[in-house]
């Protein structure tokens, strides 16, 4: 059941929280990290997760949301919430130019920016149940892993 499946993703994902070593000072893209490793709470990688200032997710005070594919750590809501105007600002201001930089890179004009976005709004539902359905598919392939009892008995 698809259900089943969301709730078991979310409680896993509840269990893993952040509390970031930085305050919220400056929104930037971040450094790339070429071996992807997963980065948690700093202020420093492309990609983290649970941190401030960088791309990424679950974290606050970056430019734009990147997902490097690594388990994703959050903050706490609250903090999120006290991120001042000049920051959120900036933040979006730094995120449109990494977006536009983006689109040159692979030579997106402005009307083929706008039916990807539309393309992208009418399957993002679509894109994240799939998404948590392979989130679940690794948590399972992970916890099986981990336990060597999982053995199929006929």
């Amino acid at each position: 059941n698809n259900n089943n499946i969301k709730n078991e993703i979310k409680i896993n994902l509840l269990n893993l929280k952040s509390k970031p070593k930085f305050e919220i000072k400056t929104p930037k893209v971040g450094k790339v990290d070429e071996e992807n490793k997963p980065h948690v709470g700093g202020n420093t990688w492309f990609g983290g997760t649970g941190g401030t200032d960088t791309a990424g997710l679950g974290g606050a005070g970056g430019p734009f949301r990147y997902d490097a594919g690594n388990p994703i750590y959050s903050i706490d809501e609250k903090l999120k919430s006290k991120i001042n105007e000049k920051i959120k600002n900036l933040a979006k201001e730094i995120g449109n130019e990494e977006k536009e930089k983006r689109l040159k890179e692979i030579g997106m004009n402005e009307k083929e920016k706008v039916e990807y976005e539309m393309i992208l709004n009418e399957t993002e539902k679509e894109i994240k149940q799939i998404k948590e359905i392979i989130d679940h598919f690794k948590f399972r392939k992970n916890k099986n892993n981990n336990n060597e009892t999982n053995k199929r008995e006929w």
